[in-house]
């Protein structure tokens, strides 16, 4: 309450006004962009442990409205963060964040900046590296768009098993692929290979069109390369009319054809692709039919047992005949005999 001053010498010290500088904030996330569009998706992750700088208008460091100088900062488990307490701007000028790269290379070591998206509202994209603030000029205002998208770098392998029908181990045009034959990935060290989203991947079979492709992989370091198999077992059935064709000294390694093992090249940059590792096959000759064989002698149908136990059959009357044919002789000599008598 108004103290009323009503003797000589009374003093009110309580009329006391309080003022407050304008504060701003800046934020606030630095994510895994999973489907890679540059644009934050509900289901994007996001990525602890990143260190960020923050600069003034004048590319300077900055001094809150507390007089403390404003620290770098670093994202929480959930990949957030923030700086506060910051003064207001004037209109034109801005704050800079930053990605600390030295700072942030064991969390960002398996990425890389997603790309920047044109088409994404600001809230939702990403920035590389670096993003600067908007507004800020009035007490309470917060720019939390300054938001970091990273990606792990993939890499992909392919892509035929085909038929080569003039069997000159080149894929020409209009030489079909083979349907389901089963394929199997193995890594540098020849160990099952786990994709950027940490799923092992497991065998694949070709399409209708005899295409195949194992995508999402990591990338490789220089001299490191996948290798392609095809599972004879499982594609037996697949496989069954058919034979490797030629390995084709001469032709181009992305026309050309391996034998049941290939191995890829390159591999060292994201989004690159190896679509040489390809398979093809001949025809396999239809079986020859025998021959059929002559007559045997006494047998003009020219027809031969087929079994045990027609054999036995074909014996048995043999020797009937042989001892019918006996007894007859022995019957015409005893009536010779009786006649001389």
């Amino acid at each position: 309450s108004v103290l009323r001053l009503t003797e000589d010498g009374d003093h009110d010290p309580t009329l006391d006004f309080g003022f407050v500088q304008p504060l701003v904030s800046v934020g606030d996330y630095v994510w895994v962009d999973t489907n890679r569009d540059g644009i934050q998706n509900e289901d994007g992750t996001g990525i602890p442990g990143v260190t960020l700088v923050l600069t003034g208008p004048d590319d300077e460091p900055v001094t809150d409205v507390y007089g403390n100088p404003v620290e770098p900062t670093v994202t929480d488990g959930e990949g957030f963060y923030t700086f506060d307490g910051l003064p207001a701007l004037e209109e034109g000028q801005s704050y800079t964040v930053t990605i600390d790269q030295d700072a942030s290379a064991e969390a960002l070591k398996p990425y890389i900046p997603t790309i920047e998206n044109p088409d994404a509202d600001r809230s939702e994209d990403s920035s590389t590296w670096v993003a600067t603030s908007t507004g800020l000029t009035e007490d309470g205002d917060r720019d939390p768009t300054l938001d970091f998208g990273f990606v792990q770098p993939m890499v992909s392998v392919g892509d035929f098993v085909w038929v080569d029908t003039n069997g000159d181990g080149i894929q020409d045009e209009g030489e079909p692929g083979i349907p389901g034959v089963t394929l199997v990935l193995t890594g540098p060290n020849g160990e099952p290979v786990t994709d950027v989203y940490g799923n092992v991947v497991e065998p694949t079979v070709t399409d209708r069109e005899g295409r195949y492709s194992f995508d999402g992989l990591p990338v490789l370091a220089e001299g490191e390369s996948y290798t392609v198999s095809i599972d004879r077992e499982a594609s037996a059935e697949a496989l069954a009319p058919y034979a490797p064709t030629i390995e084709n000294p001469d032709a181009d390694r992305a026309e050309d054809s391996s034998t049941w093992v290939a191995t890829s090249t390159g591999l060292t940059q994201d989004g690159e692709r190896d679509p040489t590792l390809d398979f093809g096959f001949v025809l396999l000759p239809d079986p020859v039919e025998p021959e059929p064989t002559d007559p045997a002698p006494g047998d003009p149908e020219g027809e031969l047992p087929a079994s045990g136990a027609d054999v036995a059959g074909f014996a048995a009357a043999a020797a009937a005949a042989l001892i019918l044919g006996l007894a007859v002789m022995m019957a015409a000599r005893r009536r010779t005999s009786a006649t001389r008598s």
